[in-house]
């Protein structure tokens, strides 16, 4: 297993289908999508202890190796891998979806 790099998130949570929520007046919107933000945020760093747990398992265990990317090593990643995350967040946002706020706020929770 190798980390170090940005790679993804998974927590999610799902409050209603989407034309559901488009059909909701502005200000019941606003409040299912703070909601969702507050969930989503707990989500993750619930999911990164369980993360954090499971690789300390895994490193322990006999023949199997952790790998810890470098700074120099993960900006490489990094930067190798911006133009896909850029393209899903394009896609996201032109649908009205506030994505980038969404990846800043868990980027910023790890």
């Amino acid at each position: 297993i190798t980390t170090g790099m940005n790679s993804t998130h998974s927590s999610f949570a799902l409050f209603m289908n989407r034309d559901a929520f488009r059909d909701l007046p502005e200000q019941h919107q606003t409040a299912i999508m703070e909601a969702g933000a507050e969930v989503s945020l707990v989500a993750n760093k619930v999911q990164l202890g369980g993360v954090a747990h499971g690789l300390t398992t895994f490193d322990e265990a006999e023949g199997k190796t952790l790998i810890t990317l470098d700074a120099d090593a993960a900006a490489a990643f990094n930067e190798a891998s911006a133009p896909v995350l850029g393209t899903v967040i394009a896609e996201y946002e032109a649908e009205g979806l506030p994505a980038q706020a969404y990846v800043d706020a868990l980027m910023a929770a790890r």
